[in-house]
């Protein structure tokens, strides 16, 4: 093998591997305060450029060797985040289906179950909506109208419904978002609460 030919196949292998190593996902932030810091560089050191917000949905590119990871919000701002800030949709998108799978198989007459998993639904829902709009999707029908009571009737009152429904709105538009709107609409008029004002 000649000089150059190894070059190249060295070159060659070297992309390869780069490729296979990252990838573009959609992302939140999980950041109990709300927000997170976007850098101009991979370090903690490095200039704020912006900021990202609880539910704000943006892109990442996932690598495995790299504790920053290279974002690009929806206005087209890239920068870099620390992986430990971040969490794919479809990582949350498993989360919520298993929360939804144990609400249909656990007893119903346990209420603080009950409590728990309702809180818990409305605190996704609004964190994280394209997840949990894509896990209702995934569940099957009897699962489904479970979740629609659940959202219709909120336990808890600390939830901001007008919120959740901002959020919730903001995914692409179709018939099972527009059935989790009118379930959040009902649980808003419950209240005397326009929530989509």
């Amino acid at each position: 093998m000649n000089k150059l030919t190894f070059i190249l196949t060295t070159l060659f292998l070297i992309g390869i591997n780069s490729y296979a190593q990252t990838s573009t996902e959609e992302g939140y932030i999980n950041d109990p305060d709300g927000y997170t810091n976007v850098r101009d560089e991979q370090s903690s050191n490095s200039n704020i450029i912006t900021t990202i917000k609880t539910g704000e949905l943006f892109q990442f590119q996932s690598s495995d060797q790299s504790i920053w990871l290279s974002v690009t919000k929806n206005d087209g701002t890239t920068g870099y985040v620390h992986r430990s800030r971040i969490v794919s949709v479809a990582t949350k998108t498993d989360e919520i289906s298993k929360l939804i799978n144990n609400v249909r198989t656990s007893d119903p007459n346990n209420v603080e179950f009950g409590e728990v998993s309702n809180e818990q639904l409305f605190i996704f829902a609004e964190k994280f909506p394209k997840s949990f709009i894509n896990a209702f999707m995934n569940s099957g029908e009897t699962s489904q109208k479970l979740i629609i009571d659940e959202l219709e009737t909120p336990i808890h009152d600390m939830i901001d419904l007008k919120l959740v429904y901002q959020r919730i709105n903001s995914i692409d538009s179709n018939t099972t978002t527009k059935r989790v709107l009118e379930a959040i609409a009902v649980a808003g008029n419950k209240l005397n609460l326009d929530v989509t004002k």
